[in-house]
């Protein structure tokens, strides 16, 4: 096995990009069948479709999908609609951030629409905050665990043994994915302390 597991490029991702916006629009040259293309742009629970993070709607219909293995990160997006999108990998496991700051320069200089193309102010948040947040958060009725970690000053989450996405703090208690471009909010409790953490519009109550 090539590099930790299954070898491509950002060309051939970009290709199947097109190819998904092609089978969509009823292409009969198209190698997706229009059912499949359609299931991949519908979002379901936790706005993903079959296989891809999907939000908006129309032109403005936005795919997305990271990926990471040893040694490698990655981040496409894509507006199937549109005939437009980007694939950009890096050959660092620290090459998330780095990804995700480029993909968001390409949609600002094509004008695309949405999260993706926004800029994004850090906001100061104090280390015993930061803090308050570490722990495992868990989707009710499902084996999903993100563990939310604090490391260089910084807040990471992910799943146990996965990828981990900076969470850059927009103000207390509100957040967004680094990689993914997703808002994460965390909510507290009557005691002031976290109790759960709300993921691609999914609540993840903190385990005890």
């Amino acid at each position: 096995m090539a590099a930790a597991g299954l070898w491509t490029t950002p060309s051939d991702l970009a290709r199947w990009l097109l190819e998904i916006g092609r089978s969509a629009a009823g292409d009969r040259g198209a190698r997706l069948g229009r059912e499949t293309a359609d299931a991949m742009l519908t979002p379901g629970l936790g706005g993903w479709g079959l296989g891809m993070g999907v939000r908006g709607a129309g032109d403005s219909l936005e795919i997305r999908h990271s990926g990471s293995n040893a040694g490698f990160r990655g981040q496409l997006v894509g507006f199937p609609h549109r005939g437009e999108g980007a694939v950009v990998m890096a050959n660092s496991d620290e090459g998330g951030v780095l990804v995700a700051e480029i993909v968001a320069a390409i949609a600002r200089e094509y004008g695309w629409p949405g999260a993706a193309a926004q800029e994004i102010t850090r906001a100061a948040v104090p280390p015993e905050v930061l803090e308050s947040y570490v722990g495992r958060y868990t989707l009710p009725n499902s084996p999903i665990e993100l563990l939310v970690s604090r490391e260089n000053g910084m807040l990471y989450f992910g799943m146990a043994g996965g990828q981990k996405a900076e969470l850059m703090p927009l103000g207390r208690d509100q957040f967004r994915d680094a990689i993914g471009g997703g808002e994460v909010t965390f909510e507290r409790g009557r005691d002031g302390r976290v109790a759960a953490m709300t993921v691609g519009g999914e609540r993840l109550p903190r385990a005890r």
